[in-house]
């Protein structure tokens, strides 16, 4: 038995040590646009990457707009482009990151305070983008650089970054036009479709029914009188008194 029990450990380190080699070879690539602390965790860097870095800067801010992670689109924004956030929140008593969170934007020749959901991907991109395209080549000096975004409907939209402490953020400061954000709800079918309310009726507000006079409860009769029946004739004679 005790050879048996020292031959175990022997046979097993061969067969440990040749397991791995019969198996597969694994091997981490980034993906396109991965953030810059995924490269740093894999050794790769973004310029070794098949596409420019401003596409795959452009590509990873698409993919905060499509999450709608506000923090993630703030940083990927030019200083300028972030200033002009934050005075146009002025009209709203708020910043830049909330309108970027709620999509709420001041709406154009609105009055005070009122309000406009605007389509992020609209704005800064175009609507849905399938297609990013590197516009030349920047050089390690250039700090202005631009992608061309398009659609699967055929809109292409020129966009410009900026390089800033090196790393490249989309520059668009000005917020003339806003995109109105579509709403992709289902909608009702005809047979679904509420009748139009009548001219000068609020059709929120029913007028209310006159209430029906009810009869006045009829008072309960009188208890009839308790039964009485005759009683054995008085005998005259009897003391009652005396009757045990």
């Amino acid at each position: 038995m005790a050879a048996t029990t020292r031959l175990i450990p022997l046979l097993a380190i061969p067969l440990f040590g040749w397991l791995p080699a019969c198996g597969p070879t694994f091997k981490l690539e980034p993906l396109v646009g991965e953030d810059d602390e995924i490269l740093a965790m894999l050794g790769a860097q973004a310029a070794n990457l098949a596409v420019p870095e401003t596409v795959a800067t452009t590509q990873t801010f698409y993919r905060a707009l499509w999450t709608r992670r506000a923090s993630g689109i703030w940083t990927h924004l030019s200083r300028d482009t972030r200033a002009g956030l934050d005075r146009l929140a002025e009209k709203l008593d708020t910043n830049g990151r909330t309108l970027l969170h709620t999509q709420l934007f001041p709406k154009p020749n609105g009055k005070a305070g009122e309000t406009l959901k605007v389509s992020l991907a609209a704005l800064f991109l175009v609507r849905r983008p399938v297609s990013f395209e590197a516009v030349g080549q920047p050089g390690p000096d250039d700090d202005e650089s631009a992608v061309l975004v398009a659609n699967a409907q055929g809109e292409k939209r020129k966009v410009e970054l900026r390089r800033e402490r090196g790393e490249w953020r989309i520059h668009h400061p000005a917020f003339d036009e806003l995109p109105p954000a579509i709403d992709l709800r289902p909608k009702l079918l005809p047979h679904d479709t509420q009748p139009e309310p009548e001219p000068g009726v609020d059709p929120e507000y029913e007028e209310p029914k006159p209430e029906a006079e009810q009869p006045e409860p009829a008072e309960p009769a009188s208890p009839a009188p308790p039964e009485t029946r005759p009683g054995p004739p008085i005998d005259p004679t009897r003391n009652p008194d005396l009757d045990f």
